[in-house]
């Protein structure tokens, strides 16, 4: 086995010359920086997908790494020039000072590779195989692609779009008017690069949403990447409407929301943001006020609105229900029961082809109504919470 035995030396280049291909694996033995933390190898002109490198500690770290690389300031690391080798093999690389032993090998492990869209429609088109897997998690995904096409993302505000389809492996990611990247029904694979991927980038991503296999995934990768930790936020029940069923209607009519519905609405919807834990949203009033005037949001008015439900159209004949409120007071009389019926109703009638929504797994009463309804459970997914490294415990989001 070649060896390559260098001083590590501060703002010093090491190049490997021995033997290295753009992509292969490293297995790390006890890596570690000066001062014990993780530090992601990346920098102008490199392909991201291709040639991240991390320092972490265990005897598994499984990447790929650049042929030129040089120590940054303090204990972190900076990628400066890379020129691989086309020619592959192994070298084991021993770093005396301090100690860094990191064995090479051109095995034929890597990512499989990202592929990034400017455009939402070639995302959408991209993401074809994984929308076709799971109808749920499909629709999901192309709600999303409706909004980057309907209002896009204003200039500063992070989003991001990208799909793998390598050998097999199939992915999709989103990110839209948040920090949440979304992950659906993607391969666990496609959403280790997808983590791999976003790290070069350098966003604030505060959780990951889908099913649980490439979320496992992704937060695996991420947390080697980045440190820190994560924790369930939310556990969904995915719903599917098959036929609507009849429900008791209580006093007072469905109708459209109209503009004047506007404060009501947003109290109601803080009251379950506020109860299911979700984050306040600064253009919540913004979004609302736009589907209200594209007539997507509906009231049961019993001498006055006392329920809300919307609905947001994907690109063809689909749609996500979300989200149902009642305002506390005018709670368990079947208004929301009701009204989602008559929203869903109406859907089928302009030959929406599925309906979706989601409920916590442990809220027994919406669980309850749209069974009545005629939505069916699918599958689970969950919102899992990245928890940065030296977070105090308060400061953790839900």
């Amino acid at each position: 086995m070649a060896q390559c035995n260098v001083e590590l030396r501060l703002g010093q280049p090491i190049t490997c010359r021995s033997r290295l291909t753009p992509q292969h694996k490293i297995s790390g033995r006890g890596v570690t920086t000066p001062a014990g933390r993780k530090r992601l190898i990346t920098g102008p002109g490199m392909d991201p997908t291709v040639y991240p490198f991390l320092l972490a500690p265990g005897p598994d770290c499984i990447h790929a790494m650049p042929s030129s690389w040089r120590l940054g300031s303090g204990d972190s690391v900076d990628q400066l020039e890379h020129n691989p080798l086309s020619v592959g093999g192994r070298v084991e690389l021993d770093f005396p000072l301090p100690t860094y032993k990191v064995i090479v090998s051109s095995a034929d492990l890597s990512m499989p590779a990202v592929v990034r869209h400017d455009n939402p429609l070639a995302f959408h088109a991209a993401a074809a195989p994984v929308i076709a897997r799971n109808e749920v998690e499909g629709v999901a995904l192309e709600v999303s692609i409706a909004g980057f096409v309907r209002n896009p993302p204003k200039p500063g505000v992070l989003h991001y779009l990208a799909t793998v389809n390598e050998n097999g492996c199939e992915g999709a990611a989103c990110i839209y008017g948040g920090e949440v990247v979304a992950l659906g029904a993607s391969d666990p694979d496609a959403a280790r690069s997808f983590a791999h991927d976003l790290a070069t980038l350098k966003p604030i991503i505060t959780g990951v949403l889908g099913m649980a296999s490439p979320c496992g995934a992704f937060l695996d990768a991420w947390t080697e990447l980045h440190g820190g930790s994560h924790r369930i936020g939310k556990h969904f029940r995915q719903h599917l409407l098959h036929d609507i069923l009849p429900v008791a209607i209580p006093a007072g009519v469905p109708r459209v929301a109209e503009v004047g519905d506007l404060a009501g609405l947003l109290e109601a919807q803080g009251e379950i943001d506020a109860e299911g834990g979700w984050p306040s949203h600064s253009d919540r009033e913004e979004r609302t006020l736009r589907a209200i005037e594209k007539m997507r949001y509906w009231v049961w008015d019993n001498d006055g609105p006392v329920s809300y439900a919307a609905f947001t159209p994907a690109l063809r004949p689909v749609a996500r229900i979300a989200p149902v409120a009642t305002p506390r007071e005018k709670r368990g009389k079947g208004y929301a029961t009701a009204l989602t019926a008559a929203l869903v109703h109406s859907l089928r009638e302009a030959k929406y082809e599925s309906i979706v929504l989601a409920t916590h797994i442990d809220a027994p009463i919406p669980n309850a109504i749209y069974a009545r309804i005629g939505f069916r459970p699918t599958t689970e997914s969950f919102r899992f919470v990245i928890v940065p490294p030296d977070t105090p415990p308060g400061l953790v989001r839900r």
